[in-house]
């Protein structure tokens, strides 16, 4: 049975925002869209995390030092809370099996103005609804003198989103472990994380080689990018169900008994033997 999955209010976009402008003022590159990025890794990744398994991890302890007081954390948490079970109903294992072709992730990106939309005769994708405009995109490649020229639609939709994505891989790397070598399925792995990179990638020679790699030699407008590479975080979903990395060997200690031999191969009861200051 799929899960009822808790939808995103207007409201419940701007309080996420005002709180994502807050955290802006420690770390200028997180807004609302890189933070949803940042939590769809951890939905799709191998367990299941409470709220509080990352909260103080990500941007190293920020969330503590914005939301110091404990009243401010708390009502926080609920607004963050909202999103973050909203989409990990929307990645949930069981629901995707159901019907692996149906887009279940719902991101929330920024819409940037671009001179291709007018021209594009593909529709904007559903699955991403418009959030306020951010007041400037990633501009560290595009900007410098050696860098190659940014990509025609750069910025784009879902820059920031793939940048947060990254970032989470970064941040539990206990987590996201890499295919063992010759595993058969470590090329999926990889291009199932390079579509979702491709949406922040700059260089345009290589961002073109990968794309008709990965598609087969088709071209592809940056709406069809983001929806592939939503398919492929529910992909990585389903990667993660077969390949979760095995908890650590638990070693339990084997009590002895004050009447039993002792270990040691003495011969002597163990509470005449090494049990005797027991």
């Amino acid at each position: 049975m799929a899960l009822l999955i808790p939808k995103t209010t207007d409201d419940d976009i701007q309080a996420l925002e005002a709180l994502c402008e807050r955290m802006t003022g420690f770390d200028e590159l997180i807004n609302l869209e890189w933070l949803d990025g940042y939590m769809a890794a951890l939905a799709c990744g191998p367990r299941r995390l409470s709220l509080e398994d990352w909260l103080p991890v990500f941007g190293d302890g920020l969330f503590d030092r914005v939301f110091a007081d404990a009243a401010d954390a708390e009502a926080a948490r609920a607004v963050i809370g909202k999103r973050w079970a909203e989409l990990c109903a929307q990645l949930d294992a069981e629901s995707i099996l159901d019907d692996h072709e149906v887009l279940r992730i719902d991101p929330l990106m920024y819409r940037f103005d671009s001179e291709d939309d007018e021209d594009s005769e593909a529709a904007e994708p559903s699955e991403t609804p418009e959030a306020a405009p951010v007041a400037e995109a990633p501009t560290d490649a595009a900007d410098s003198e050696t860098a190659d020229p940014a990509p025609a639609d750069w910025p784009g939709d879902g820059v920031y989103w793939s940048l947060g994505f990254g970032e989470a891989i970064e941040d539990f790397p206990e987590d996201w472990v890499s295919p063992t070598p010759g595993d058969e399925d470590e090329e999926t792995f990889y291009d199932l994380l390079e579509s979702i990179a491709l949406l922040a990638n700059t260089e345009v020679q290589e961002r073109q080689e990968t794309i008709h790699r990965l598609y087969d030699g088709v071209d592809m407008n940056r709406d069809e990018l983001i929806t592939e590479a939503m398919y492929a975080v529910q992909e990585l979903r389903m990667y993660w169900l077969h390949h979760a990395p095995k908890p650590a060997t638990r070693r339990v200690e084997v009590k002895v008994g004050r009447n039993d031999p002792c270990p040691c191969g003495s011969g002597k009861k163990y509470k005449k033997c090494h049990g005797a200051d027991a």
